[in-house]
């Protein structure tokens, strides 16, 4: 029978990977992004995103509890898939954590819908060469600078102005 990892080991395999994860992010922000940069950090995402589903998997059975913390660093494992059907999960583990899932749950719900062929709502999405994914309008969305405040998303006026130049 397979033992599940104590809540410590757990703890801190899930920290890892998170780190290991953000840190390939910072690597992408030092000017020197090329294909095989790309590349090896797209395998090195799919490699965490198979104990990510692990971890997934056995949290929604009810066999693990995750803190708030945890989910969000989980959240952030799946917002770096490239499949459609992860950034759900990113959306449900975000709201799950509450206050500290704010930001990533909004995230993730960008990123669900740019996979779709969608605008995105929140205006947490950038492309490579840091220009903004595209966007649907306040009016459109229904989303307001107040609640992309709650959520700690720049107000749509310095999303448009910092990807402008201005």
């Amino acid at each position: 029978m397979e033992r599940t990892p104590s809540k410590k080991s757990l703890s801190i395999e899930l920290q890892e990977l998170f780190n290991a994860d953000q840190a390939d992010r910072v690597s992408l922000q030092s000017g020197e992004f090329n294909s095989e940069s790309w590349n090896l950090i797209a395998d090195n995402d799919a490699k965490r995103l198979v104990k990510a589903r692990e971890i997934y998997d056995e949290y929604t059975k009810g066999a693990i509890n995750l803190s708030n913390e945890e989910m969000v660093q989980l959240a952030f494992l799946f917002q770096h898939s490239l499949v459609t059907d992860d950034y759900k999960k990113v959306v449900e583990l975000g709201d799950a954590a509450g206050e500290e899932g704010k930001w990533i749950a909004a995230a993730g719900e960008d990123r669900w819908l740019i996979s779709k062929g969608e605008k995105q709502k929140w205006g947490t999405q950038f492309a490579h060469d840091g220009s903004q994914a595209p966007m649907l309008s306040d009016e459109e969305s229904g989303i307001t600078d107040e609640m992309r405040q709650e959520r700690g998303i720049p107000v749509r006026a310095e999303q448009v102005s910092d990807h402008l130049g201005e």
